[in-house]
């Protein structure tokens, strides 16, 4: 991916930390972003045998992969 990775959307709380964005106020572009990363996550993952598969199924990016 050349664009980068599309991790989920964060924003930051009262305490200054950064947490998960809630799913009510992704936006457009959020939710298109995401949907580019699930889709190639879904095409690298058809390719690999099983071993390969545990190897990587825990990346939250396709990038990661």
């Amino acid at each position: 991916m050349n664009s980068g990775p599309h991790p989920i959307p964060k924003i930051e709380n009262d305490k200054g930390e950064f947490v998960d964005k809630p799913k009510d106020q992704y936006t457009s572009a959020n939710w298109k972003r995401l949907t580019k990363n699930s889709k190639a996550k879904h095409i690298l993952y058809c390719g690999l045998d099983a071993n390969e598969y545990n190897h990587i199924s825990t990346c939250d990016t396709a990038q990661q992969i």
